[in-house]
């Protein structure tokens, strides 16, 4: 369904796959575990980390497989480089590594919306691409975000679902509890590591 560039695969954990039987946890990057930004986030000097995501993140590895699925059309529309995009994201894992966090992988979608294509969030693309590429287990894991998109994403892969107030949550929690009344609500990633744990 898409042509060209396809979503971007990085694996962590220097080059381990997923656990086996252990369930797997999605989850988007800004609103989540960066602050939003209006003008996107385009360098590293614009990531500043939620507070007590890293933590959260760090906490979740130990029992969970981690793997963060973004989509970031600024690279399609060449709104910032392609090197930049990828250099921001590889800081925010790094800072998360060096906290004991232990990630599998993540997947960027790059495509505009306009390309509709099946990795960009709300389609569940990069859900199903981490499971082919690194096993991750979808079925009984969740989709963690701040946009009724990443929910949808969660649904249409067979997750559970959580939406977070950070970022967009606000925004989105109308609707979201609205269509998805299953779908859990939470002040943040940190507030919500306890469902996430059960």
């Amino acid at each position: 369904m898409t042509t060209g560039r396809l979503c971007v695969m990085m694996r962590h954990r220097d080059g381990r796959d997923a656990r086996a039987g252990r369930p797997t946890v999605f989850l988007d990057r800004d609103g989540v575990l960066i602050e939003n930004r209006d003008t996107h986030v385009r360098r590293v000097s614009d990531v500043a980390l939620i507070p007590g995501a890293v933590d959260a993140v760090r906490r979740l590895s130990m029992y969970r497989d981690v793997v963060i699925v973004t989509n970031q059309a600024v690279i399609e529309r060449d709104s910032a480089p392609a090197e930049e995009i990828l250099a921001v994201h590889q800081c925010i894992v790094d800072t998360l590594t060096a906290a004991g966090a232990d990630i599998v992988g993540s997947v960027i979608c790059p495509h505009d919306p306009a390309r509709r294509c099946v990795c960009r969030k709300p389609e569940p693309g990069m859900l199903f691409a981490a499971s082919r590429a690194w096993g991750c287990r979808v079925e009984g894991g969740w989709m963690v975000g701040d946009a009724i998109t990443d929910v949808q994403a969660g649904v249409a892969a067979g997750c559970r679902t959580m939406l977070v107030r950070t970022g967009r949550g606000v925004v989105h929690e109308s609707d979201t509890r609205r269509v998805y009344p299953d779908c859990v609500v939470a002040a943040s990633l940190a507030c919500g590591l306890g469902r996430l744990l059960a």
